[in-house]
């Protein structure tokens, strides 16, 4: 199996989950437990020995796989040894490369001379995925000789300078892979910063099964992120919205804590860095005091549930936890009825979600998403969470 060289842990969530262990919630969701200690994972080395002895090729260049989608080539460079294409006709080896798609990016300690062999002790190799013109990612592969015994050298590597990648190696072999870090995926491609650029969208895991993130990626580097949690406190939506030929992404957050509910919604661009509100809504409840089962739908709500209905009728879902149940892969909003139609009450949600639950849906005399801005929309009494 791969074992992930680095591992990712946002600790910001992982306070807020600890913050809250104790918190009851209303509702079935994911529950939240306390952890004791939490360490911050070190980089595990992809290891190889090299055997000038030997006559296979695996014992005199560290191969270096490329396990990702969506890339045509791999431009290398290296300060020390030599970059080896073995796929190449000659076979040749230089300190700057191009390796295509499907090829192992390859690397010898071994630097021959006229009158002596050179062996490295150590060596930076920098590299960026192309997949045609446009840059997938970059890294570089930090390698050190670690000790030699009976002729044989060993040598470790370390993924460094990457927002994107990992590396990995199988137990025992003498190869390693590059793979995307958090096992991501490539779910969607949107115009958010409206440069005329399709940005890539991925998803991926932070720390399984707990937290996970979506980054959106412009010319190798990450210029957005959010995060989703499996625990009630992280729970979040991120969707995918267009209008007029726009892509904008959007946030949905219908959140319930003991007998009041809060609930948020908003779409935007990207620019700078920043986002760029287009609209957003919010209304908060409470259930009715003495009766914890029982909500009284407000014009407020009402109004709430049928504009962001249209939103959500018009929009992909890219990542969400909602009611701690994981969704990371591209699926219309209209299909997922944790997140669709709105609903006010757990068991409600619960119901649709188990499939015995038949709700009139409050956006079912939705009008047409308005033009303009609306203003946030506040039921009084009831503070934000």
């Amino acid at each position: 199996m791969l074992k992930n060289v680095t591992k990712m842990i946002s600790y910001a969530l992982w306070a807020a989950v600890l913050a809250c262990g104790s918190h009851e919630e209303t509702g079935k969701g994911w529950p939240v437990e306390a952890h004791e200690e939490m360490e911050e994972g070190t980089p595990v080395a992809a290891k190889w020995t090299f055997s000038p002895m030997m006559s296979a090729t695996r014992h005199a260049a560290f191969r270096f796989h490329f396990g990702l989608e969506h890339y045509s080539h791999v431009e290398a460079a290296c300060n020390n040894g030599k970059l080896w294409n073995l796929r190449e006709q000659g076979q040749p080896r230089e300190n700057e490369m191009r390796f295509e798609q499907g090829d192992p990016l390859c690397w010898t300690p071994e630097t021959e001379g006229e009158n002596f062999t050179y062996t490295a002790e150590s060596a930076f190799i920098t590299f960026t995925v192309y997949d045609g013109e446009e840059v997938v990612g970059r890294g570089v592969l930090d390698i050190i000789k670690t000790g030699e015994e009976g002729g044989q050298s060993f040598y470790e590597a370390q993924m460094t300078d990457t927002e994107l990648f990992t590396l990995g190696q199988e137990e025992g072999s003498p190869e390693a892979s590059i793979v995307m870090a958090g096992n991501g995926t490539v779910v969607s491609y949107a115009d958010l910063n409206r440069n005329r650029i399709n940005e890539r969208i991925v998803v991926r895991e932070v720390h399984p099964d707990m937290l996970y993130e979506l980054l959106v990626v412009e010319n190798g580097s990450v210029i957005w992120s959010l995060e989703a949690g499996l625990p009630h406190v992280g729970w979040n939506s991120i969707l995918l919205y267009q209008e007029d030929g726009e892509s904008y992404l959007a946030e949905y957050q219908p959140t319930m804590y003991q007998g009041i509910g809060n609930y948020k919604c908003k779409v935007y661009s990207l620019e700078n860095g920043k986002e760029i509100i287009k609209r957003e809504w919010a209304v908060d409840y409470e259930f009715l005091e003495g009766d914890p089962n029982e909500v009284v739908v407000t014009p407020e709500m009402e109004r709430f549930a049928k504009e962001v209905g249209v939103l959500l009728r018009n929009s992909s879902v890219l990542l969400s936890t909602e009611q701690g149940l994981l969704v990371r892969q591209y699926a219309e909003a209209v299909g997922l009825p944790q997140i669709y139609p709105v609903r006010f009450h757990p068991d409600e949600i619960w119901a649709a979600i188990d499939g015995t639950g038949n709700v009139k849906e409050l956006t079912s005399n939705a009008l047409d998403f308005p033009d303009e801005p609306l203003e946030l929309l506040f039921a009084s009494g009831v503070g934000a969470w």
